[in-house]
């Protein structure tokens, strides 16, 4: 029986070729964003992958496998349809601006490269639940994840097609979304992504694997401090001016009760 970390440099290979297909592609296309579409689906290769040749086939493996498939699927169709006759991203964008001759191959390193390492120091927490045989019956940490994960994965979706849809409306060109999810959360999208990869931790704990935990906290960690809420913020406070009101108002990642509008002052003030 191979090993884990046997198992996981098996990946290794694999990884490398998708990024490296990935980014020559976007240079064909100047449009680095294109990496974006494949991060859900680089976890459904190795996951396939790990499943086809490693699994035993206990019910566990098949509901985890399911999951996996749906979330990198509608992940990757979401994002290919919001980009789609649309120009770069704009954080990509502005890389490219800032480093303009030289981004063809920094591309490959910062953008690329970085994430598929990324990928493979976030999958142990998949590959465990699909290698790992025992125990074979449903454990109350299984159902646990499964709400999780159901609960992150509607949260998420929702948010997105409210996002989706207001967008469309010519009328809210240059306004801030706070409707729906978006009244209670910033970055709803994100909250729930996050709940979802916890919803995986809690299937990786049902088969032992504790060690895996660090997965979730990682991913949690990026979607606010680094890749996801943290960057978008930067942009936006200097691209709208109402977008400043919606901070003070709203919270950043946690849904809570928003802080009412405060009227305007009207007559004089000492």
């Amino acid at each position: 029986m191979k090993t884990m970390l046997e198992l996981w440099m098996n990946n290794v290979g694999m990884v490398w070729g998708l990024m490296t297909l990935v980014w020559v592609l976007s240079l064909i296309r100047r449009d680095s964003g294109i990496v974006d579409v494949f991060w859900g689906l680089g976890f459904l290769m190795l996951s396939l992958y790990t499943f086809w040749w490693e699994s035993v086939g206990i019910p566990r493996q098949f509901v985890f496998m399911g999951m996996v498939l749906v979330w990198s699927i509608r992940l990757a169709a979401h994002i290919f349809f919001r980009g789609l006759r649309k120009p770069e991203d704009w954080r990509y964008a502005q890389w490219r601006s800032a480093q303009a001759r030289e981004w063809w191959w920094k591309s490959y390193l910062k953008v690329f490269m970085l994430q598929g390492v990324i990928m493979l120091i976030l999958f142990p927490a998949m590959m465990v639940v699909l290698v790992t045989p025992t125990p074979d019956d449903w454990t109350v940490w299984d159902t646990v994840g499964s709400v999780l994960w159901g609960l992150g994965l509607v949260f998420e979706w929702v948010a997105d097609e409210q996002l989706r849809r207001w967008k469309k409306n010519p009328e809210n060109s240059g306004q801030v979304m706070e409707g729906g999810l978006w009244r209670y959360s910033r970055h709803p999208n994100y909250f729930g992504e996050a709940v979802l990869w916890w919803g995986y931790g809690c299937f990786a704990v049902a088969v032992g694997g504790w060690w895996t935990l660090y997965v979730p906290l990682i991913m949690t960690y990026l979607l606010v401090k680094v890749s996801g809420v943290a960057m978008l913020e930067t942009g936006l406070k200097t691209r709208k001016l109402a977008y400043q009101g919606y901070i003070q108002r709203t919270s950043a990642f946690i849904p809570w009760i928003p802080k009412k509008k405060q009227k305007p002052m009207i007559g004089k003030t000492e």
